[in-house]
């Protein structure tokens, strides 16, 4: 087992590349050629609140050798060929899956996902197979609440992708549900979407693939007001279904450090102090996740899932991302009843 200060310097290391290397193709020498820049960005504050960095987030990477980029390269999965139709839509990227089959009622369903690399993100989408759209949006430097901030950026999403279906012949309603993901520092665009009245409503599922820092800055604290939208959401969902209304459900699967140690990551504060709002009960777990990734415990409650996945790497920490599929199956979204044909590239 590494040391502390090895162990310190990983998690240096995901906060410091995650968001250049979430929004990159993960070719095989991704590390080495990160920008090494040192320049304070325009949104480098929403970066610090959003990390719980005291310092620009794209310091340390001047202090990444090539040795140690070697050492930590990302291994991401095969990527396939995937049958659908691509078009962008305002900020984002939509992926309409050929399998996809207009709902009884004509409304859609669209997933909005944060932060990553927007082939890896629609490959989990299709692997899932649910019956939806997707969009993916990202922002340099964990930019999510500035871009959000503007009421016409969700607009030009939710109006573009109704707009799409409708040429496409795929729907002649609109989108009514919403489900919210991320990866990583795309919390933030979760949060900024259950802060906006117009779509938090629209809201069915919150899914965060170790993903969630609400840390005061410059502090090793839980900040309450940046928890408080995906806090009352868990308590949605770990509340009773209503009969005649839409489930709420959430999962959250977060790093968790084999050596009690270690667990000072806030993703694993995080956890905790929503299972302690919710009184969600931990359970130890002798199962494995989709990834082959061992999870030590899990806190349920109704259609509440948190979910700790051993690991203490970045390899471990982009193993949430790559396999976040796993938090999709767990939604209400059905299955579509056809499968999508794919052959690697």
């Amino acid at each position: 087992m590494r040391t502390r200060r090895n162990y310190l310097k990983s998690l240096t290391g995901i906060a410091s590349i995650v968001c250049a290397m979430a929004l990159m193709p993960h070719t095989a020498s991704a590390l080495r050629i990160i920008d090494m820049s040192t320049t304070e960005s325009p949104n480098a504050a929403i970066a610090k609140k959003a990390m719980g960095l005291t310092q620009n987030p794209m310091t340390k990477l001047s202090e990444i050798t090539t040795q140690s980029a070697t050492k930590n390269t990302l291994i991401p999965p095969p990527r396939e060929k995937l049958q659908g139709y691509h078009t962008q839509v305002g900020a984002g990227t939509l992926f309409v899956p050929d399998y996809y089959t207009p709902e009884p009622d004509a409304q859609i369903t669209l997933v909005l996902f944060f932060h990553g690399a927007a082939w890896c993100a629609e490959q989990g989408f299709v692997h899932s197979r649910r019956n939806a759209v997707l969009v993916s949006v990202n922002a340099a430097n964990y930019g999510y609440p500035q871009l959000l901030a503007d009421p016409k950026t969700l607009d030009e999403i939710v109006n573009g992708t109704n707009g799409v279906m409708k040429r496409l012949g795929k729907s002649t309603g609109e989108v009514r549900r919403i489900v919210l993901a991320s990866f990583s520092g795309g919390w933030t665009g979760v949060d900024a979407v259950l802060r906006d009245a117009r779509y938090a409503p629209m809201v069915t599922a919150v899914l965060l693939a170790d993903s969630l820092y609400p840390r005061r800055a410059g502090k090793s604290e839980i900040d309450p007001e940046m928890l408080a939208p995906i806090a009352d959401f868990a308590q949605q969902a770990a509340a009773p279904e209503v009969a005649g209304q839409e489930p709420r459900t959430m999962v959250f699967s977060f790093l968790y450090p084999p050596e009690e140690k270690y667990r000072t990551n806030m993703t694993y504060r995080a956890a905790r102090e929503l299972a302690t709002r919710t009184q969600a009960n931990w359970t130890p777990s002798k199962e494995t996740n989709i990834r082959g990734k061992k999870i030590a415990e899990r806190a349920d409650k109704n259609r509440l899932h948190i979910i700790a996945v051993e690991g203490m790497t970045t390899q471990d920490h982009f193993e949430h991302f790559y396999g976040w599929e796993e938090l999709l199956n767990q939604s209400s979204i059905p299955q579509a009843p056809t499968s999508v044909s794919k052959t690697n590239d």
